[in-house]
């Protein structure tokens, strides 16, 4: 290892050998030559433990023979044990399967066993598919895949209960760790039209949401058959309204809510999910919060491209702003008018020309086309300036009980 310290130092890593024999007994083996049984200058620190403290505290100090075995010890620099392993005194240490174990343990990730100097880490998006375990998970089938990764429905074997598994794939656009930071965000609410966020776990090699594994079909889906009735309209569009009324409490905006998003039990509950472009906002005031009294916390991305679904995006969303409580309200009033109309507001023979489309939308005409208290409810809802949508989501689940 002495050899080999430039590349431990290269690595940031700093060496310390501890031994049970005495200083005096050190010097002998330092200042002796290797050909008379001394080991001569070494180039990190040694330290003698000759009373045995330090290795029993690390659990490699043999009673009997009053010595150590050969233990190896990575920690890391807030103290933290990330690496350990134990050898009879008969057998010697690699120093490079010790800098080749350093190097995965530096770059993060998932690391196959037989991983050389230089390799990458394992892409889990790619290997990762029904039948294989990752941490306490049992892949069961893939549910779905966006930019942002895949979803599997797997089984907690630690619980024993069945999950939805978001696996994100590292972006430049939205940051892994900003998408993390909005599921932790939205882990905080406890509400029964809420798809519940169990833990965000960064530990497996994979940045993963563990959340509540839904049983239904997606609005979407339901919408193929044709509009709904008003009654049915009214009590889906109430339950995502008072899901969202509690999110943006919370001070979370969905930032993406459209009826893919929205799961229908088989009970008929409505379950909102996917918070993928949440964002975190500070109400002006939490008991009399407008959508217009909010203040973007999250950075928003901006290189260049759009973040949200085209046909379910407010105007100003369009136009690269970041997501608000009043950018919910407007989608919530686009699903309510196609809730009641079966097609939805804004189409276009491509993704240019819906987002053409909404950047200058017009709400007056879908006004026309639903009945009370739809129509006042949209023509708030729907308005083209954020700061002109004068409701909230409390006020529409009101509205609509």
């Amino acid at each position: 290892m002495s050899g080999q310290v430039a590349e431990f130092r290269r690595r940031d890593c700093d060496l310390l050998g501890i031994s049970t024999d005495s200083v005096e007994t050190h010097q002998r083996w330092l200042t002796n030559p290797t050909s008379e049984g001394g080991l001569g200058p070494i180039e990190f620190a040694l330290a003698a433990d000759a009373d045995g403290q330090v290795s029993r505290r690390y659990g490699v100090y043999s009673e009997d023979l009053r010595v150590a075995h050969r233990g190896l010890f990575i920690v890391d620099p807030d103290g933290i044990l990330q690496y350990q392993v134990v050898h009879s005194l008969s057998v010697g240490r690699s120093t490079d399967e010790v800098l080749r174990v350093l190097d995965a343990l530096q770059m993060g990730g998932l690391c196959a066993s037989e991983r050389q100097v230089g390799e990458p880490p394992l892409d889990v998006l790619a290997i990762l598919e029904p039948h294989r375990v990752i941490g306490p998970y049992h892949v069961e089938r893939e549910l779905g895949r966006g930019a942002f990764g895949k979803v599997f429905a797997a089984r907690d074997m630690l619980l024993d209960r069945q999950v939805a598994l978001k696996v994100l794939q590292p972006g430049d656009d939205v940051p892994t760790e900003s998408l993390l930071a909005e599921a932790r965000a939205v882990a905080a609410l406890n509400h029964p039209n809420v798809c519940t966020v169990h833990a965000v776990d960064t530990s497996l090699g994979a940045a993963m949401i563990v959340m509540e594994y839904v049983d239904g079909q997606p609005l979407a889906e339901r919408l193929k058959s044709g509009p709904l009735s008003p009654h049915a309209a009214r009590d889906i569009g109430r339950q995502i309204a008072t899901g969202m009324a509690a999110a943006h409490a919370a001070g979370v905006v969905h930032g993406d809510l459209k009826p893919a998003n929205l799961m229908v039990t088989p009970s008929g509950q409505i379950r909102i999910m996917d918070f993928g472009l949440a964002r975190r906002f500070v109400p002006a005031n939490a008991q009399t919060e407008t959508p217009a009294q909010v203040a973007p916390l999250s950075p928003t991305p901006t290189s260049g491209g759009l973040f949200g679904t085209p046909g379910y995006m407010a105007p100003e969303l369009t136009r690269g702003e970041p997501p608000t409580p009043a950018s919910d309200v407007f989608a919530l009033g686009l699903i309510l008018y196609e809730l009641l109309s079966g097609k939805p507001a804004v189409t276009g023979k491509n993704i240019v020309e819906v987002v053409m489309r909404m950047e200058h939308f017009d709400g007056a005409a879908c006004v026309g086309e639903v009945p009370e208290p739809f129509a006042n409810l949209l023509h708030h809802a729907l308005q083209e300036q954020a700061a002109h949508r004068s409701i909230t989501m409390a006020q529409i689940a009101e509205a609509l009980s």
